[in-house]
C-alpha cells in the first residue's frame, strides 16, 4: 500500500511515519503542506491512498477532496480532521472520502482505516480494468544492470539508479548484489548485511515474499539490499531454480528490482538477463569497450534476449571523448539510450561517504543525466477491454493525456 500524506504540520507528520513505521506493506511516499503543492508531488509518487488533514486544505476539504478525487478516479482518501461533526463526515463522504478519522486517533486505528479504505478500492479498480478502455496501472519492472567488462562504473549505476528510485521517487525498492563473489554493493552503499543472498536460498522452497524482504537489509534511504555471499565459495550453493525463485518473490513484493551483475556472461548473469524486465548494457566511451559491448549484444541475441528490453548506456561521456555520440552509434550499430556524464568528483564522494543519493542533491550534471534516465525507466501497464494486457511503458506525465 502506497500512502502519500497532505498535512500543513512537519511534525505531524513525522508522528504518523513513527506509527506506521512497524507495518512492513504499508509505505510512506511523501509527504507535502498543501494540496496544491501535492498535485505535483502525487505525479511523481501514483498513491494508492492519501490521508489529507484539513490543515493541508485551503478551502473546505471536501472541495479538496472531489479534486483529487477529480485528477485521479481510483486513489482511496482518508480524511483527518480535529472537528468530526455528523454533518461534516455526511459531507465528506459525499465529496468521495473513503473515511474520516477524528485527531487525535491512535496507530491500531490508523492502520485499520488504511487497510479498510485500501481493501475498498482495489476491486473496483479491478473491475474497471476489465471494461475500461484504457487504464494505466503499475508495473513490478525488473532492472538488470549488465556490462561485458569490469571497471565502467557498472555497479556505481546500480546503486545511484536504486537510490534514484527510493530516495527521490519514494519507489519501493531492492538492489540484489548478483557478483556472486566480489560483490561492491554493500561497501558503496554503506551497510553492514543482516543476511546474503546465501541465506535467502538456504531454505527456497519455503521463503515467502514477506520473509525475504524481511530478510534483506534495509537502508536509511528505505531502500531494501540483498547483498551478494560473504565468502566467494559459496557462489556455488545458489543454483539457477533458486534464483528464479527469489526474483519471483523480489517481484512480488517491490515495484522495482535493480540487479548488479558481475561483468560478462556468467550462469547468474544469464538468468537476470532472461528475467529482466530491462537491462541497461553499460559501456564506456572506448574503442575496447565499445567493441567488447557490439560482441555482447550479438550474444545476447543469440540468447534469444529480447532486443526491445536492452537500453545502451554510455557512462562517462564528456564533450572531450574521442568517440562522439554519433561515432558510438555507429560503432554499436544501434542507437544509445543514454549518455551519462562523467561527474568524478562527486561520484567520488557520493561512494566514499556511502552516500549514493548525494548525487541528486548536488549541482552534478550526472545526477540530472540519472534523473532523466529513472524518468524514463518508471513504468506502467496498459489495459485495453477485452484484450490481453500488453507492455507499454508509460510515465506518470501522460496519464491523463
Amino acid at each position: 500500500m502506497r500512502v502519500f500524506h497532505l498535512n500543513a504540520s512537519d511534525a505531524s507528520h513525522e508522528l504518523l511515519e513513527e506509527m506506521l513505521r512497524g507495518e512492513p506493506n504499508i509505505h510512506v511516499l511523501g509527504h507535502s503542506p498543501s494540496v496544491a503543492g501535492g498535485f505535483e508531488e502525487m505525479k511523481r509518487y501514483f498513491p494508492d491512498v492519501v490521508i489529507l488533514d484539513e490543515s493541508a486544505c485551503s478551502g473546505p476539504a471536501a472541495d479538496d477532496v472531489q479534486k483529487l478525487l477529480t485528477h485521479s478516479p481510483y486513489l482511496a482518501v482518508l480524511v483527518t480532521t480535529s472537528e468530526d461533526t455528523s454533518a461534516k463526515r455526511r459531507q465528506l463522504m459525499n465529496a468521495g472520502a473513503r473515511d474520516v478519522l477524528s485527531k487525535p486517533y491512535p496507530a491500531e486505528e490508523l492502520v485499520e482505516s488504511l487497510r479498510s479504505v485500501y481493501d475498498y478500492i482495489r476491486p473496483l479498480r479491478d473491475h474497471y480494468a476489465g471494461h475500461s478502455t484504457r487504464l494505466l496501472i503499475r508495473a513490478p519492472k525488473m532492472i538488470t544492470v549488465f556490462g561485458t567488462k569490469g571497471g565502467i562504473g557498472k555497479s556505481t549505476l546500480s546503486s545511484m539508479l536504486a537510490a534514484g528510485l527510493s530516495y527521490r521517487f519514494r519507489e519501493d525498492t531492492a538492489l540484489v548484489d548478483l557478483d556472486l563473489q566480489f560483490g561492491d554493493i554493500s561497501v558503496m552503499m554503506d551497510i553492514v548485511p543482516q543476511a546474503t543472498l546465501t541465506h535467502a536460498v538456504e531454505n527456497i522452497e519455503k521463503l515467502t515474499g514477506r520473509e525475504l524482504r524481511q530478510l534483506m537489509t534495509k537502508h536509511p534511504l528505505q531502500l531494501y539490499i540483498l547483498p551478494s555471499p560473504q565468502n566467494p565459495e559459496e557462489a556455488d550453493f545458489i543454483s539457477e531454480p533458486a534464483l528464479i525463485k527469489v526474483f519471483s518473490l523480489l517481484k512480488e513484493q517491490f515495484d522495482y528490482v535493480v540487479v548488479d551483475c558481475p561483468p560478462g556472461f556468467t550462469e547468474s548473469s544469464v538468468v537476470a538477463l532472461e528475467r529482466s524486465d530491462v537491462i541497461l548494457f553499460v559501456t564506456s566511451p572506448e574503442l575496447i569497450s565499445l567493441r567488447n559491448t557490439k560482441t555482447g549484444l550479438k550474444t545476447m541475441y543469440d540468447l534469444g534476449i529480447d532486443e526491445s528490453k536492452i537500453k545502451i548506456v554510455v557512462n562517462r561521456h564528456s564533450s572531450k571523448s574521442h568517440f562522439t555520440k554519433g561515432m558510438i552509434e555507429d560503432i554499436l550499430g544501434v542507437p544509445v539510450y543514454k549518455f551519462l556524464s562523467n561527474d568524478y568528483p562527486h561520484v567520488l564522494k557520493s561512494i566514499n561517504q556511502g552516500r549514493p543519493e548525494f548525487i541528486y542533491d548536488s549541482k552534478s550534471s550526472l545526477g540530472k543525466d540519472l534523473g532523466a534516465m529513472i524518468e524514463g525507466l518508471r513504468s506502467y501497464y496498459t489495459l485495453d477491454a477485452g484484450r490481453k494486457p500488453q507492455r507499454s511503458w508509460w510515465p506518470w506525465s501522460k496519464r491523463n493525456s
